[in-house]
């Protein structure tokens, strides 16, 4: 029986590559890369096609949007094998947006086995560290905000509270002007106790958000206190004086019992000391100043306070208090000198009182000074017998 000559091959591995090539090409021109998923994502007549031309269209381009489409393919025709070659050929690519996308997906594929039935507890803390690790991995080579947000969002589902701030300090970074967004951060920092980064991005937030600003120095002042560092909440509590003038005097009284409670009376004094110097007649604040004094043995300067009340007040019953305390002050300094010329000054206002005669007939006789005590003695005498 006659049969033909074979001539030659049908097609030659040449020709093969000629015609792959202009396929790509023809793809290159139908399927523009920036608007490829216009055409993919319409209903496919015939799926296995479409995904002989994605992964053409792969090998070409390497374009995200590509893997995502891929991947969509693969697991409609439940095909595994390539799905796994997939990410294979991701994980060793040098583009960090396909590195980010293996990382993704092979934690998707661990997500998809933690909520399967018939594991152990065993079984699902592995998978949530391996999880876990996948994604803070993802997040350091992803670039686009929208992939971050998709990681920092899964982080949140999943409780991944460490990846959650990693990622949500990535999106921070690229928009500072975000003010909800570092407000994320910043709560998250808390909650991880990391108060170096939540103290960085509330004082971002403090200067972007002029509306809340009061607010976040609350804030920034319990913070302070939750760390110790007892500067920035002073630091706090002085912008809050200059924010809120009406809570002024609380903001005060409220540093100045920081220090108290930290032992640290020096620092005390020094606030009250400065205030006084804003507000000269303010009794309360002198009144704390000169208990101060006497705590750290400090009479000459708690006798001057004693003594400007003193004279400020209008009140008998105080002003005869005030003189009482000055004049204790200089006893117990020994400064008998100033002691004379104080009692000489203003006796006679009190002389008639016989309680107040006989404490500065007392006053007068510990200076031992005859000078001193014998014409008050005669001056108390008089008034007494009158």
């Amino acid at each position: 029986m006659w049969k033909p000559g074979v001539i030659r091959e049908f097609i030659s591995h040449a020709e093969l590559s000629v015609f792959v090539m202009f396929i790509l090409f023809l793809a290159a021109i139908l399927f523009p890369k920036g608007r490829i998923e216009e055409y993919i994502k319409v209903e496919d007549v015939n799926v296995e096609l479409s995904n002989f031309y994605l992964d053409n269209l792969y090998r070409k381009y390497k374009d995200p949007r590509i893997v995502d489409l891929l991947v969509d393919r693969y697991k409609l025709l439940g095909d595994e094998e390539q799905l796994k070659n997939l990410v294979e050929d991701l994980e060793k690519h040098h583009d960090r947006r396909l590195r980010a996308k293996a990382l993704v997906l092979n934690y998707r594929t661990l997500k998809t086995k933690f909520f399967s039935e018939g594991l152990t507890q065993e079984d699902k803390k592995a998978l949530r560290s391996s999880m876990e690790e996948y994604l803070i991995k993802a997040v350091f080579f992803s670039e686009d905000p929208k992939d971050i947000r998709y990681l920092y969002k899964e982080a949140l589902s999943m409780e991944f509270h460490r990846v959650a701030l990693i990622s949500a300090k990535r999106l921070a970074e690229k928009d500072m002007a975000d003010i909800r967004l570092l407000s994320e951060v910043y709560r998250l920092s808390i909650g991880m106790k990391d108060y170096a980064s939540a103290r960085y991005f509330l004082e971002k937030i403090i200067e972007k958000d002029n509306k809340n600003k009061v607010q976040w120095f609350y804030e920034l002042y319990n913070l302070g206190i939750a760390t110790k560092d007892y500067k920035l909440a002073e630091k706090s509590l002085m912008e809050l004086m200059r924010l809120e003038p009406q809570n002024r005097e609380l903001h005060r009284r409220e540093l100045v019992n920081l220090y108290l409670y930290l032992g640290d009376r020096r620092t005390a004094i020094r606030l009250i000391e400065e205030y006084l110097k804003t507000e000269p007649t303010n009794r309360k604040w002198k009144e704390e100043l000169t208990r101060l004094y006497l705590a750290d043995g400090n009479y000459s300067t708690a006798h001057k306070l004693y003594k400007e009340m003193f004279i400020e007040e209008t009140n008998p019953y105080e002003r005869r208090e005030y003189f009482k305390k000055a004049v204790q002050m200089l006893l117990w300094s020994g400064n008998y000198e100033e002691l004379e010329v104080f009692l000489l000054e203003n006796y006679k206002e009190f002389v008639r009182d016989r309680d107040m005669a006989e404490f500065i007939l007392k006053a007068a006789l510990a200076t031992g000074k005859p000078s001193l005590y014998q014409p008050i003695a005669v001056e108390v005498s008089r008034s007494i017998l009158k």
